[in-house]
């Protein structure tokens, strides 16, 4: 269907086809039936669903609604070729094949993904920063979206099979968008238009650290210090032990801590360096609340189970406790980023701007050079690593 689809330029089969090809798990409701329930075989019709399927494009346009100048992307893939889908907030919607998207360059930087981090080791000044920036922009050239109309905001959404590679490395006019304008990775169409409505938390949002301070792993406290300033000029309430006394239930909670990788999967949260501080079950660690920041390296990765037809991420798992946007490093985090990172975020966002906005002013700002250790993280490794998931509407009442 989807090949016939693409060459009739069929936007709305096309469209369609995003149910399958995106992890549509956060939005459809999972039925399970407990061992020896006689379930019915024959499939109950659902009569709303029925007609938004039969009326998709009709379903898409009159309900995901875009703020002015947001653009809503959605890249998949099909018979080794990259396509997009790009809706405007004037309800324009383009198809068109990406040819500048090189797939088995994709493939070959996706393989050693697990070298690229910031490493303060590698820069002595800023200029060292700037050259490799630029580099970095070659070298993931095969990624440029070709996008042609205007915009000032990127929601974005790609199959599964191209979770795999970090949303804010994508290059748009040889540059990364995130680095130009706010990007939120809004896991499908159908994710955004049940779950993306403008949310207002109240001024006085609560809100909670949990940094394990208390088993004695020396780059958390070293953090910690850094971090307890700001954490405490905005009311935080700070946890300090690996183990909870009971749930956080707060709206903003902040979460830091080592993330560790296996078999191209995040594998586990440790409290140190030891693989018995392992965290089991994360559900009761993260609680409930509103937005979730996480300063645990690699939480932000997602990738592609192929058996599930969905896609593993640790931000997904997340939003499905009913967090309404989830922030996360999708690699290595170096440990004095999140000091300055979350300061510049808890101001823009007490002054009102919406969440996809403080968290890209809160990743630009670690570009500019810092007096107190005569260097910045201008290269993408250090000022990309935070990617957004979920929400980008969110903002306080002013």
């Amino acid at each position: 269907m989807l090949t016939e689809a693409i060459k009739q330029n069929d936007i709305e089969s096309i469209l369609l086809s995003g149910i399958v090809l995106n992890d549509n798990t956060l939005t459809y409701d999972e039925k399970y039936f407990e061992s020896n329930t006689i379930a019915r075989a024959t499939i109950k019709v659902n009569n709303d669903t029925k007609q938004r399927l039969e009326n998709y494009y009709e379903y898409i346009s009159n309900n995901l609604k875009l703020l002015d100048n947001q653009v809503f992307v959605w890249i998949f893939y099909h018979s080794e070729v990259i396509y997009s889908i790009i809706i405007t907030s004037e309800n324009l919607v383009t198809f068109k094949e990406i040819s500048n998207w090189d797939l088995s360059k994709m493939r070959a930087w996706i393989k050693q993904k697990e070298d690229f981090f910031f490493d303060s080791k590698k820069y002595f000044d800023l200029g060292e920063q700037e050259d490799d920036y630029q580099k970095s922009l070659e070298t993931l050239s095969f990624c440029d979206l070709d996008i042609e109309v205007d915009y000032d905001e990127i929601l974005f959404s790609s199959s599964i099979d191209l979770t795999q590679f970090p949303s804010n490395l994508i290059i748009n006019k040889k540059d990364f968008i995130s680095s130009k304008v706010p990007l939120t990775n809004v896991i499908s169409a159908e994710w955004l238009i049940k779950n993306g409505n403008e949310f207002y938390l109240k001024k006085d949002f609560s809100s909670t650290a949990w940094i394990p301070i208390e088993d004695g792993d020396i780059p958390i406290n070293s953090s910690f210090n850094k971090l307890k300033p700001i954490l405490d000029s905005n009311g935080t309430k700070i946890i300090e032990s690996r183990n909870l006394n009971k749930h956080i239930y707060t709206d903003i909670n902040i979460f830091l801590a080592h993330g560790e990788i296996g078999f191209n999967n995040f594998k586990a949260i440790y409290t140190n360096h030891s693989s018995e501080s392992a965290i089991l079950n994360v559900d009761d660690l993260f609680g409930k609340g509103e937005i979730a920041i996480l300063f645990i390296c690699n939480s932000g990765l997602t990738n592609e189970d192929i058996f599930a037809n969905s896609v593993t991420s640790l931000c997904y798992d997340i939003l499905k406790l009913g967090y309404k946007a989830v922030i996360a490093p999708f690699w290595r985090l170096e440990i004095s980023i999140p000091s300055y990172w979350l300061e510049v975020f808890f101001n823009e966002f007490k002054k009102g701007c919406k969440l996809s906005t403080a968290v890209h002013l809160a990743n630009t700002e670690l570009a500019i050079y810092k007096d107190d250790i005569s260097n910045a993280f201008f290269v993408p490794e250090g000022r990309l690593a935070m990617h957004l998931y979920g929400n980008p509407n969110l903002k306080i009442k002013t």
